[in-house]
Parts: C-alpha cells; structure tokens; sequence
C-alpha cells in the first residue's frame, strides 16, 4: 500500500452536514485537526488558534478557500454528527500505507521496526456509573505513529489480550518487532505474529511461571551458547 496523505484518505468519509451553508470541506478540517494534534494542541480552541497561526498558505495547502481556517463552532458541529469509527478507520488506513523498512547492517542482520502495545484509560471519559473507557493502542516508534487501537474490555472477558489480537489485524508484521508486557506473553498471540512474518519481544514473570522457569534453566545451562560470537 503506498503512503496517502491525510487529505486523501480523509475524501473517502461521507460529509454527514447538509450542502446549504458548507463552508470548509470535512477533509480539510481533519487535517487540520490531526495536524494541530500532533503539533501538541489538545483542545478544540488550541486545535482553532493554531490553524489561524499558519497563516493563508498553509490553509490553501490543507484545502480551504478564501474563508480561511474554521472558528470552533464549525469544528464541534461537525465532530457532534461525524462518527468516531470513520475518522478512526481513515486514520488506520493512512497509517498502514507507512510500510515497514529494513535496514540490513553488519553481518546481515537487519534492524526491524518497533511497533509495541500499550494499554490507557481515556480521562475524563466515564459518565455516571460507566467506567472510563480503556483501549489498547498498536504504537509505531520510529514514525510516531498509533497504527489502530481497540477497545479492552473487562479481565474476566480476556481485556488487553483479546484487544491485542483484533488490534494487529489487518497491520503489516514483516519486517516489524512486536514488544509488549507480561500480559501478552501468549501461545495464540505469538504464533499469530511469527505466521505474518513478524518478530516479538515481550516480558515473561510470574504470571506465566512453567514458562520463566523453561527460560530460567536456558540460562543457567552451561550447554551450547544461546547467541554465537561475533567475528
């Protein structure tokens, strides 16, 4: 998949407003607000102010006309009827077209890319007696980039493991190495990134004891060397 840019893969969401009075295209504004995000503006006023700092150029660049940038009503209009899904499942899509790269160094080992997963509980995000919602994120280092992220529901109802295996899907694993805790020291799981060709790194302790004590003996053998010396 080639790299798209925000603008493009922002086309494919149908425009929920109604044509009479549209001034800016939805395109347009997302880019926009993903821009000002990742520049570190964290509400919709910060998101607003920063567009009007970039000046004309930069608003013709990003597709708005001679109206320039959107003021804060636009935006929260628009995010009140535009669905969460859609603007997540564009943002994926963009994501996945940074293929991953390898780098062959000395001795023909290659240096894979580092994607890890990690769980958070969105703030501010429970109401009344709902809890606050928790999601497992798939974190791409080198690029920077969240490349999907999937609700994780209770422990009783597998949490951040059952997360973690919807979350991967779909991604590119060649070439990349999967790191994580504990948690996901998982048969299933492991197997599921070795099959697309990936490489994993994930913490093993007492959660999973058969298997640190397996790795505890490993390394206290004094049989044949775990790793060949270097020439």
């Amino acid at each position: 998949m080639a790299c798209m840019s925000l603008v493009s893969v922002f086309r494919s969401i149908p425009d929920p407003r109604r044509k009479q009075g549209r001034r800016h295209s939805l395109p347009a504004i997302l880019t926009l607000i993903c821009l000002a995000t990742m520049c570190g503006r964290q509400s919709m006023s910060a998101v607003v102010q920063w567009g009007k700092d970039q000046g004309q150029e930069m608003a013709r660049k990003l597709g708005f006309d001679w109206h320039g940038t959107p003021v804060q009503s636009t935006i929260h209009d628009l995010l009140k009827v535009l669905p969460e899904e859609q603007i997540a499942a564009a943002l994926q899509r963009w994501a996945a077209g940074w293929q991953p790269t390898l780098t062959v160094v000395a001795g023909g080992a290659a240096n894979l890319e580092h994607i890890c997963l990690d769980g958070k509980t969105l703030r501010g995000s429970a109401k009344g007696a709902i809890p606050c919602r928790h999601l497992l994120s798939v974190y791409a280092a080198q690029v920077g980039l969240v490349l999907g992220r999937h609700p994780a529901g209770a422990k009783e109802n597998g949490g951040e493991i059952v997360a973690a295996r919807a979350v991967l899907e779909g991604l590119v694993l060649e070439g990349r190495i999967v790191t994580g805790d504990a948690m996901f020291a998982q048969r299933d799981l492991c197997q599921k990134i070795v099959t697309r060709d990936g490489e994993y790194l994930l913490a093993v302790k007492d959660n999973q004891p058969r298997l640190l004590k397996e790795i505890e003996d490993v390394f206290r053998s004094p049989g044949v060397p775990l790793f060949a010396p270097s020439r």
